[in-house]
């Protein structure tokens, strides 16, 4: 599924927007954003939390990030308003 999405030009940026066109059509849903860690940390993680917040994301599966090993990014989440 990711290589197709990757084929198909998807990438974060995109993502996110998608988040937005669906929250202001009026999705109440919650969106969690699931993904490997590395391209998070390639996007930036403080700006993928800015980001994904003001789009109207509510939260990550980071799928090869196990908890022990993910303090600074738990962190910036709690900074950013995303509790666990």
């Amino acid at each position: 599924m990711t290589m197709q999405a990757l084929k198909n030009g998807v990438n974060t940026t995109e993502v996110l927007q998608m988040v937005r066109d669906a929250r202001k059509r009026g999705l109440k849903a919650p969106v969690m954003l699931m993904g490997y860690y590395n391209p998070l940390l390639s996007y930036g993680e403080e700006r993928m939390l800015q980001d994904a917040k003001e789009a109207g994301a509510n939260g990550f599966i980071i799928v090869d990030l196990p908890p022990e090993e993910a303090l600074r990014f738990r962190n910036f989440c709690r900074s950013y308003g995303y509790t666990e």
